[in-house]
C-alpha cells in the first residue's frame, strides 16, 4: 500500500515538472480559451447578451417607475417625467440611414485628377533643355572651356552637376537618334498618363482609387493610387530607356544620379491636379441615385421625451392620445410601463449600435467584443439600480440625508472606465452616454435630466483620465481622483435648495462622493482582472505586465534560444519607436514584438541566430522540409500562446508577423534543385508560403516590417548607413508589392515615418567602435563569423 502511494506521488511530481517545463499542457477545470473562442466564433452569445441588455434595462426602469409611483398628470410649464410613444401607424424615411447609404455610395467613387497641360509642357521643356545643356557642356569641355550654367535655368544648373561618367554616357545617348526618340516617346506617354505629386500621393490611403482626366476630357481607367506615376517612379522608368538592359551592366551610382536628376526635372508636384469639382459632381450623382426607402411603423412615434417642457399643444396631443388609449383594451399598468421602457431601451441600443458601427466598426463586427460591451452595460445597470435602492432604503430609515443626493451614490462612471482601457475612449464615450441615459430614468423624475447630463460629463472625463493608464495602481488612483471631485462639484447645487443643516448635508455629500469613487475604482479593478482572464482582452496594464523581461516565456526564450531572444528585444525597440512616431499604441507593438517568435522554442537549432557556432541544420534537408520547419514556428508559437494564456495582441503578432509571405530562400533553392536535377514534381509556391493572415492593424504591420528589417540587418557584412537604408527600403518594397500591408489600415505617409524610424534606430544599433589595439590583435587571431555567412540568411530563416 505504501509503495502504491509513493508511486502515485512520484507520478504526480513528474507530471507537475513536465507541466512546469511546458512539455505537457496543464489540466484546467475550465478551458477559458475554448470559452472565449466559442464566443468569438458564434453570434449566439452576442445576440443573447444584447437581448439581455434590452430586457434588463427595460425591467430595471419599470421596477424603478413602479416603486416611485409617478403621477402621470402634467400641467403646462413643467418638465415631462417620462417618455411616451404614440400607438398609430405611419410611414417615415430614416434620414440618418439614407445619409449613411449616400455617404457610402459617395466614398465608393474614385477621386479625379486632371492633367495640367502647362506643367506637362514644362516637364518636356525641362528634359529638352537639359539634354541641350549636356551637349553644350560637352562641346565646351572638349574645347577646353569652362561650362557656366544659367542661374535661372534648372536644367542648366543640373547639367553642371552631372559627373563625368554620366556626362559621357548622356553624350553618347544624345547621338543615338532611335534611342533618344524612344526616350522622348516614353516621356510623352508618361506625361500624358499623368504624374501625381509626391504630397498628394502620400496623403492618400493605400487602397484609394484614382481616375485621371487627360487632354480632351478623356477619362482613363480607374487605378489605385500606388499604380500612378510619381516623380521617382517616372524617373526610374525613364532610366530604363537611357540605360537599356541590352547595353549591359551600368554602375548603380550612375543610374541613381540620372534618376535623381530626372526626378528634379519632373518636380515634386508632377502634372496632376486634384479636380474637386468633377469628384464632387460624380459623388453627388452617386448619392442622388440611392433611393429613399420608407419605413412603416405601427407603434412608437415619439410624442414627448423625458425632461421636455409641457406646452399647450403638447398637452392637447397627449390628451387625445390618452383618450384613444381609453377606447382600447385596458391592460395592466406594469405591462404598459414595461412595453414603453422596452421600446425606449431599444431606441437607445439602436442609436448606440449606429454610433459604434460608424465610428468603431471593428468592435461591431466581433462577437466577443459585442458580448463584452453588453455584459459591462448589464453589470453597470445592476450596480446603479442597487445603489439607488440602497440609498432610498437608507433615506427611509434615516432622514439625515436629502433624497436629492441619490445622484452622489450612483457609480455611473463604472462602464466608461472599464471600456476606456479595453476598447478605447470612443466606445467608452458611447456606452457612458447610454448608461447615463438609462440610469437617469431610474431616479426620481425631477432629477432625471440632471443625472443624465452630469452622468455623461463624469463618464466622459473619467474615461478620458484612465484611457492611458499603464499600470493597475495608476488606474485605481485615476478613477478615485476623477470621480470624487466631479461627483461632488457637479452635484453641489443640490445642497443649495435644502432647508436642512448645510454643513451636515455638505459632509454627507462629500462622504457619498468618496464612497462612490472608491466603489467605482474597486469594481473596475476587479472586473478588469476578470475580463482579462475570461475574454482574453488586452488592456494597457496587461500589456505592460507582458513587457516585463522576467516573463516565463521570455526566460525560456533567453535560455533555449538566446539569438531569437535578443532578436525579439531589438524588434521591440524598433516597433516601440516607430509606433510612437505614427501615433499607434507603442505598448501593443512592443508586447507583440517580444513574443512574436516564441514558436522557435520548438526547434531553436534550425534558426541561424541560435546556431552561429554549430553546423547549419538545413544542409541535410530538402527545401520543402526546411520550409515546413521554418513556417511551423508560427503554429508552435500560437500553441505556446494558448498554453500560457497570452492575450489576443500576442496571438495576433505571432500569426500576422509573416502574414502569408513567401519563404523566398528555400523557394528559390527548390527551383534551383529542380532545374539541376530535372525532376518532374512541380515546385508549388503554396508549399513555401506562411498560412497566417496579413497584418490587420498598424501595430501588426510595424512588427512584421521590423522583424524582417532587424533580421536582414544582422546579416550585413560591415553594416553602414547606406547598406542599412538599402536593406530597409528593399524589405518595405517587397512587402508592399506582395500585398502584405493592404489590410493594415496604414497610409503611405505613415509607412514613410516607420521606414525612417527603422533606419535611424538600426543605424544607432549598428554604430561602429574605435578599433583599440588589443581588440585588433584578437580579431587578427580569430575572425568573427557573421550571420550572413550562414547558408540560410536570417531574413529568410524566419
Amino acid at each position: 500500500m505504501f509503495n502504491r502511494l509513493r508511486m502515485m506521488y512520484e507520478r504526480y511530481q513528474a507530471r507537475r515538472e513536465l507541466r512546469r517545463k511546458g512539455i505537457i499542457n496543464p489540466h484546467r477545470i475550465v478551458d477559458w480559451d475554448s470559452f472565449a473562442n466559442t464566443i468569438d466564433r458564434s453570434p449566439a452569445p452576442a445576440i443573447f447578451i444584447l437581448v439581455m441588455v434590452w430586457v434588463v434595462s427595460s425591467v430595471l426602469m419599470t421596477l424603478s417607475a413602479l416603486q416611485q409611483n409617478i403621477d402621470p398628470g402634467w400641467v403646462i410649464g413643467q418638465e415631462a417625467t417620462r417618455t411616451i410613444h404614440a400607438s398609430c401607424e405611419f410611414n417615415y424615411i430614416d434620414k440618418e440611414e439614407l445619409n449613411r447609404a449616400r455617404q457610402a455610395a459617395m466614398e465608393r467613387q474614385p477621386e479625379f485628377f486632371r492633367v495640367n497641360t502647362l506643367r506637362s509642357e514644362q516637364i518636356l521643356r525641362n528634359f529638352n533643355a537639359f539634354f541641350k545643356a549636356v551637349e553644350q557642356r560637352i562641346r565646351q569641355e572638349r574645347d577646353k572651356k569652362k561650362y557656366t550654367p544659367d542661374p535661372d535655368s534648372l536644367p542648366s544648373r543640373l547639367a553642371a552637376t552631372v559627373q563625368p561618367p554620366l556626362l559621357e554616357e548622356l553624350g553618347k545617348f544624345c547621338q543615338l537618334q532611335e534611342g533618344f526618340g524612344n526616350f522622348e516617346n516614353r516621356l510623352r506617354m508618361i506625361v500624358r498618363q499623368g504624374i501625381i505629386g509626391t504630397e498628394d500621393k502620400a496623403a492618400r490611403n493605400v487602397g484609394q482609387r484614382i481616375r485621371v482626366i487627360t487632354v480632351g476630357d478623356r477619362r482613363l481607367q480607374e487605378r489605385a493610387v500606388t499604380d500612378l506615376w510619381d516623380n521617382a517612379s517616372a524617373a526610374a522608368e525613364l532610366a530604363k530607356n537611357v540605360f537599356p538592359p541590352e547595353q549591359g551592366a551600368v554602375p548603380e551610382t550612375m543610374r541613381s544620379e540620372f534618376i535623381r536628376i530626372a526626378a528634379e526635372l519632373i518636380g515634386r508636384g508632377g502634372d496632376l491636379d486634384f479636380d474637386d469639382a468633377v469628384t464632387r459632381t460624380v459623388r453627388e450623382e452617386a448619392a442622388a441615385a440611392v433611393p429613399a426607402v420608407p419605413h412603416k411603423i405601427a407603434k412608437g412615434e415619439l410624442l414627448v421625451s423625458k425632461g421636455d417642457i409641457v406646452t399647450p399643444s403638447l398637452k392637447d396631443k397627449l390628451q387625445v392620445h390618452r383618450e384613444e388609449e381609453k377606447k382600447s383594451v385596458t391592460i395592466d399598468i406594469g405591462i404598459a410601463l414595461l412595453s414603453h421602457n422596452m421600446i425606449w431601451s431599444l431606441v437607445l441600443i439602436i442609436f448606440a449600435a449606429f454610433y459604434l458601427y460608424n465610428l468603431h466598426p471593428d468592435v461591431v463586427r466581433a462577437n466577443k467584443r459585442i458580448s463584452l460591451i453588453g455584459l459591462v452595460v448589464i453589470i453597470s445597470m445592476l450596480v446603479n439600480f442597487g445603489a439607488i435602492l440602497s440609498y432610498n432604503m437608507g433615506v427611509s430609515a434615516s432622514r439625515d440625508l436629502s433624497s436629492a443626493l441619490v445622484v452622489n451614490a450612483i457609480p455611473i462612471a463604472l462602464g466608461s472606465v472599464l471600456l476606456a482601457v479595453i476598447f478605447g475612449y470612443r466606445v467608452a464615450l458611447c456606452v457612458g452616454f447610454f448608461i447615463s441615459s438609462m440610469t437617469a430614468m431610474m431616479v426620481v423624475p425631477e432629477r432625471a435630466f440632471d443625472l443624465a447630463l452630469k452622468g455623461m460629463v463624469i463618464s466622459s472625463l473619467a474615461g478620458l483620465a484612465v484611457r492611458s493608464a499603464t499600470d493597475y495602481r495608476s488606474y485605481f488612483l485615476r478613477i478615485v481622483a476623477t470621480v470624487f471631485p466631479l461627483t461632488f462639484v457637479l452635484n453641489f447645487n443640490l445642497l443649495l435648495g435644502e432647508n436642512t443643516d448645510f454643513l451636515h448635508q455638505l459632509s454627507g455629500a462629500a462622504s457619498l462622493a468618496i464612497g462612490n469613487a472608491f466603489l467605482t475604482a474597486i469594481l473596475a479593478l476587479v472586473l478588469t482582472f476578470l475580463f482579462e482572464i475570461v475574454f482574453n482582452v488586452s488592456t494597457n496594464m496587461a500589456l505592460m505586465v507582458l513587457c516585463d523581461y522576467n516573463h516565463p516565456l521570455l526566460e525560456r526564450l533567453k535560455r533555449e534560444a538566446p539569438g531569437t531572444f535578443f532578436h525579439s528585444l531589438m524588434v521591440a525597440t524598433l516597433v516601440e519607436d516607430a509606433a510612437r512616431a505614427i501615433g499607434a499604441n507603442p505598448l501593443k507593438a512592443k508586447a507583440g514584438a517580444l513574443f512574436h517568435d516564441i514558436g522557435k522554442l520548438a526547434m531553436p537549432q534550425y534558426f541561424t541566430e541560435n546556431n552561429l557556432d554549430s553546423a547549419n541544420q538545413h544542409l541535410n534537408l530538402n527545401p520543402q522540409m526546411s520550409s515546413i520547419i521554418i513556417r511551423d514556428h508560427v503554429k508552435e508559437g500560437l500553441a505556446l500562446a494558448r498554453q500560457y494564456r497570452m492575450c489576443r495582441t500576442v496571438r495576433d503578432a505571432i500569426e500576422q508577423h509573416h502574414g502569408n509571405d513567401l519563404v523566398h530562400y528555400f523557394y528559390a533553392k527548390a527551383l534551383a534543385d529542380k532545374r539541376r536535377e530535372g525532376g518532374n514534381a512541380p515546385v508549388l509556391e503554396s508549399q513555401f508560403r506562411y498560412s497566417g493572415r496579413p497584418p490587420q492593424d498598424r501595430e501588426m504591420a510595424i512588427i512584421s516590417l521590423a522583424d524582417a528589417c532587424e533580421a536582414a540587418s544582422r546579416s550585413l557584412d560591415k553594416p553602414s548607413a547606406a547598406k542599412i537604408e538599402a536593406v530597409v527600403n528593399g524589405i518595405f518594397q517587397k512587402r508592399f508589392e506582395d500585398g502584405q500591408l493592404n489590410q493594415a489600415n496604414i497610409t503611405l505617409a505613415e509607412l514613410e515615418k516607420v521606414r525612417q524610424s527603422f533606419i535611424n534606430t538600426l543605424i544607432s544599433m549598428k554604430h561602429g567602435r574605435i578599433a583599440y589595439q588589443r581588440e585588433q590583435r584578437e580579431e587578427d587571431e580569430e575572425p568573427a563569423v557573421l550571420v550572413g555567412d550562414q547558408a540560410v540568411p536570417p531574413a529568410e530563416s524566419k
